[in-house]
C-alpha cells in the first residue's frame, strides 16, 4: 500500500529540509508567506547562497554558487505493508524564476495538480521530473510550454492523469535522450515528430491507450533513431502484424507485451544484434520461430514470448549462441519432446515452459538447475518423472502433470513464496516444509496425500493467504493452530476425511474479517538479475544501484476454486476472494457462532458434513455473503430472521437438513427456487409450501352467498383510486375556473393581476440585459 498524504507546513522532517529552505519553498508554491518572507532567497547574499546550498535538496555549482539543482522528492519511509511518504500540494509560484541556473527540477510524488506556463522559461533545464502528479488535463497546451527547453535531456511526466494524444511538438528539443510517459492515459498514435529527436535513447509508453499499428509507429520513429536503445511500448492497444524493426539497430531493450499484435514474429529481429531483452507476451502472434531468429542474438538475456500461439522446433543438435536468465515461453508449443537446447542454459534463474504440450519425460541432466533458480513452472503438460534436488525456489508450480512420488524433495530453506503441486503425489506432508516460512500461496490439491494436518502449517507458515488441500485422503482433527494464519484468505480443506470440529477460533483469521477489498491480484515476488549499464550505476546511489542490478519478478497463479457450486480459475482477482471451503469431510458438532464475525466472507461451503445443532443466529453479519452452502448435514431449528439481511446472496443450498419453521421473508431468500430448501420436511414458506394459517378462508353469509374477504377487496382498489383521482379534478378544476365564468369582477381582476406579472417579468428582463451590457464595455 503506498500512501500519499498532500500536507506541507506539519512534516518538515518527511521532507528533509530545514526551516530556511521551507520558508523559500512556501515562496516558490505559493503557500500564502507573507510579502517581507518572501524576499528571502538564497541569490539575494553570498551568505545566504552558501548556506542554501548546504541544504538538503539543493545542489550549487562550485565555481559560480549558483543553485543548479532543486530536489523536492519526498523521502519514502517503508513499513510491512508498503511506504507512505509526504507530499508538497499547492501552485507552483513565479518565485521559482528567480533560479535562473537551475538545470535540474525534480518535483515528483507530490500534488501539484498544472503545469505552469513559465516552466518554459528555465532555460537551463536539462532535467524536469514531474512524474506521480496528479496533473491532469490536455498535454498539448502544456508542453508547448515546455518545448522551449532546449537543453533538456530528461523529461518524465509518468503516473498523471493527462486524457490527450502525445503531442507533436519535439522539434524544439533537440538534446532530449530520455523521455518518460508511462501511465498517463495518452491515446493515439506516436507523433513523426518524436522520429526527429536524433538523439533519443529511450522511450518509454507503457500503459497508456495508444493505438494504430506498429509499422506507422516505427516510421516514425526510425527517423534518424540510430541511438534509441529502450523502447516500451507494452499495455497499450496497437495491433496488426509486427513491422521489420531491425531499422532500430541500436536497440537493447524491446517490450511489446500486452498489446493486440498478431501474425509471426518477423525474422527482422535476429538482426539487432544488440538486443538484451525482448518481450512479445500477451499478444496474439502465430506461427513457427526458427533458429535464425536467435541465432545473431548473442547478447540476449531475457526472451519472453508466453501466451502467444507461437512454436519452436529447433533441431536436437542445435546449441543457442545466448546464456538466458529469464526464459519465458509458457502457453508456446515446443513438445512433445523436452526442449534439448536447454541443456546448454546455465545461467537463468526463471523458467515458465507451462503449457506446452510436454509429454516426455524429463531428463536427468535437466535436475543439475543452476544454483540461480528462483522461479520454475512446468504446469498443464503431462511431464512423468519428478527429482527435484535444488531447494533454492521462490516460486515452483508443478500441477496438472503426471508426476507421482512423494513429497519428501521439498525445501529446507525459507525462500519459497508460491508451491502449486496438484499431481498424483502420495505419502504425508513432509517435516522439510516446515522451513519454508514465507509461503503465500500453498496448493497440494487433488494429490493422494495421507495422514493428518499437520499443525505447524498454522504454527510455521504464517505468510498464507492461499492454503488449498482439496481432495486428498487426509484424516484426523482441523488443527486450531490454522486460525493463527492471519492473512489467510482462502481455506479450501473439501473432500478430504477430516473429523471433529470446526474450531471455534475462526473469528482469528482477520484477513477474512476485513470488509475493505484488498488488491485483486495475489503477487509472489522473487529477485532475477538484468543487464544493466556501468554509466547508470555511477549516477545512483547504492539503493538505485541495486534495483538496476536486481529486478523484482512478479508472479501471479491461477488456481482452481469451488465458486457458486462451480470450479472456477482465478488468476489476476484471486485476491478479492474470502473462501472457507470445508464440503465434503466428516465434521461434527455445531457451526461455530464465531463464524459471522468474518464480515468479508464471500463463499463458506459447510455441506455434506455431520453438523448438527441451528445455524448461527447472527449469520446476517456475513453481509458480503454470496455463496452460502449448507446442504445435507444434520442441521435443525428455526432459519434465523437475520437472514434476511444477506443483500448479496446468489447461491444458497439449505437442502437435506432437518430445519423446521417458516423462511423468513426478504428479497433474496424468496427468489431462490424450491430445490434450495428442500428435504427439510418442518420447513415453510415461500418459496416452499405455504404455512399453516397463512392463507385468508372464504366462509358463507346466512343468505349463502360469500363474504368479499381482503384478498377480494385488493381488486377494487385500483377502481377506488381512479374514481377518486376524478372527482377531485372535475371538484378543483370547475372550482376555481367555473368561479370565473360567473363572476365577472373576479374575472377581471384575475386578467388584470396576469397582465401586471408579465410587464414586470418583460421590464427586469430589460434592466439586467443593460446592465451586463455596460459591464462587458468597461472590460473592453
Amino acid at each position: 500500500m503506498w500512501v500519499k498524504q498532500p500536507n506541507l507546513t506539519a512534516n518538515l522532517e518527511q521532507l528533509n529540509v530545514d526551516g530556511s529552505l521551507f520558508l523559500t519553498i512556501c515562496c516558490w508554491f505559493r503557500r500564502g508567506c507573507q510579502k517581507s518572507e518572501c524576499e528571502v532567497h538564497c541569490s539575494r547574499e553570498k551568505s545566504k547562497e552558501e548556506k542554501c546550498c548546504k541544504w538538503k535538496g539543493i545542489s550549487c555549482d562550485n565555481m559560480t554558487g549558483h543553485v543548479v539543482m532543486l530536489n523536492l522528492r519526498p523521502r519514502i519511509i517503508y513499513g510491512i505493508f508498503g511506504g507512505r511518504w509526504t507530499s508538497i500540494s499547492g501552485e507552483i509560484g513565479t518565485s521559482l524564476l528567480e533560479l535562473k541556473h537551475l538545470s535540474h527540477l525534480d518535483l515528483s510524488l507530490n500534488y501539484f495538480e498544472k503545469i505552469p506556463e513559465f516552466i518554459g522559461s528555465l532555460a537551463e533545464l536539462t532535467y524536469l521530473n514531474l512524474s506521480d502528479n496528479p496533473l491532469t488535463g490536455f498535454i498539448p497546451y502544456q508542453l508547448g510550454n515546455l518545448s522551449r527547453l532546449q537543453n533538456l535531456v530528461e523529461l518524465d511526466l509518468s503516473y498523471n492523469y493527462f486524457l490527450s494524444s502525445i503531442p507533436d511538438t519535439f522539434d524544439n528539443m533537440p538534446s532530449l535522450e530520455r523521455i518518460n510517459f508511462e501511465q498517463t492515459n495518452l491515446e493515439g498514435g506516436i507523433p513523426q515528430t518524436l522520429g526527429n529527436l536524433c538523439t533519443l535513447e529511450e522511450l518509454n509508453l507503457q500503459g497508456n491507450i495508444l493505438s494504430g499499428t506498429l509499422t506507422v509507429a516505427v516510421k516514425n520513429l526510425s527517423g534518424y533513431f540510430s541511438k534509441l536503445s529502450v523502447l516500451t511500448l507494452e499495455e497499450n492497444r496497437f495491433t496488426g502484424p509486427l513491422p521489420d524493426l531491425s531499422r532500430l539497430s541500436s536497440l537493447r531493450k524491446l517490450y511489446l507485451k500486452g498489446n493486440r499484435f498478431e501474425g509471426p514474429l518477423p525474422l527482422s529481429i535476429g538482426e539487432i544484434s544488440q538486443l538484451v531483452l525482448l518481450d512479445v507476451s500477451y499478444n496474439s502472434l502465430h506461427g513457427v520461430i526458427s533458429e535464425a531468429h536467435l541465432s545473431n542474438l548473442a547478447k540476449l538475456q531475457r526472451l519472453s514470448i508466453s501466451f502467444n500461439s507461437l512454436s519452436f522446433h529447433p533441431s536436437s543438435d542445435w546449441i543457442p549462441p545466448l546464456q538466458l536468465n529469464f526464459i519465458g515461453l509458457a502457453s508456446s508449443e515446443f513438445g512433445p519432446q523436452f526442449p534439448n537446447w536447454l541443456k546448454k542454459q546455465a545461467n537463468f534463474s526463471h523458467l515458465d515452459i507451462s503449457n506446452s504440450n510436454i509429454s516426455d519425460a524429463i531428463p536427468d541432466w535437466f535436475w543439475n538447475l543452476p544454483s540461480s533458480l528462483k522461479f520454475l513452472n512446468l504446469s498443464f503438460n503431462q511431464i512423468g518423472v519428478i527429482d527435484l534436488n535444488s531447494n533454492l525456489f521462490y516460486v515452483l508450480n508443478l500441477s496438472n502433470n503426471k508426476f507421482n512420488g512423494s513429497l519428501s524433495f521439498l525445501c529446507t530453506t525459507d525462500g519459497w513464496t508460491l508451491l502449486d503441486l496438484n499431481t498424483s503425489l502420495h505419502g504425508e506432508i513432509p517435516q522439510s516444509l516446515k522451513s519454508c516460512t514465507r509461503l503465500r500461496l500453498l496448493d497440494l490439491g487433488e494429490n493422494k496425500l495421507t495422514g493428518t494436518i499437520p499443525p505447524w502449517i498454522g504454527e510455521r507458515l504464517e505468510n498464507l493467504v492461499v492454503l488449498r488441500l482439496r481432495s486428498n485422503k487426509f484424516h484426523g482433527d482441523m488443527p486450531s493452530s490454522l486460525c493463527q494464519q492471519q492473512f489467510l484468505q482462502v481455506l479450501d480443506l473439501s473432500l478430504n476425511n477430516i473429523s471433529g470440529i470446526i474450531p471455534s477460533c475462526f473469528n482469528n483469521l482477520t484477513a477474512m474479517a476485513d470488509l475493505e477489498s484488498s488488491e485483486a491480484k495475489i503477487e509472489f515476488g522473487y529477485n532475477y538479475f538484468v543487464d544493466y549499464d556501468i554509466g547508470d550505476m555511477l549516477k545512483q546511489c547504492f539503493v538505485d544501484l541495486y534495483k538496476l542490478i536486481s529486478s523484482n519478478g512478479i508472479f501471479d497463479d491461477h488456481l482452481l476454486v469451488i465458486w457458486k457450486g462451480v470450479e472456477q480459475e482465478y488468476g489476476k482477482t484471486l485476491g478479492l476472494l474470502r473462501v472457507i471451503n470445508l464440503a465434503c469431510n466428516k465434521l461434527s458438532g455445531e457451526i461455530p457462532r464465531e463464524i459471522a464475525s468474518l464480515h468479508g466472507l464471500i463463499s463458506l461451503n459447510l455441506s455434506r458434513n455431520m453438523l448438527k445443532g441451528s445455524i448461527i443466529k447472527k449469520i446476517g453479519q456475513l453481509k458480503a455473503l454470496e455463496s452460502f452452502d449448507l446442504s445435507t448435514n444434520n442441521l435443525s431449528g428455526v432459519i434465523s430472521e437475520s437472514m434476511s439481511d444477506l443483500f448479496f446472496l446468489s447461491v444458497l443450498d439449505l437442502s437435506n437438513n432437518n430445519l423446521s419453521g417458516k423462511i423468513p421473508l426478504s428479497t433474496q431468500l424468496q427468489s431462490f427456487n424450491a430445490t434450495c430448501s428442500a428435504g427439510n420436511p418442518g420447513l415453510c414458506g415461500d418459496p416452499l409450501n405455504k404455512c399453516f394459517g397463512d392463507e385468508s378462508p372464504k366462509s358463507p353469509n346466512n343468505g349463502g352467498t360469500e363474504i368479499i374477504t381482503e384478498s377480494d377487496e385488493e381488486l377494487f382498489e385500483p377502481l377506488w383510486f381512479f374514481t377518486g383521482t376524478t372527482v377531485g379534478f372535475l371538484v378543483g378544476f370547475w372550482g376555481v375556473f367555473g368561479s370565473l365564468l360567473i363572476n365577472r369582477s373576479w374575472r377581471d381582476r384575475y386578467f388584470r393581476l396576469v397582465n401586471k406579472l408579465g410587464d414586470w417579468i418583460r421590464l427586469t428582463m430589460a434592466l439586467e440585459t443593460v446592465k451586463l451590457q455596460q459591464r462587458l464595455r468597461l472590460k473592453d
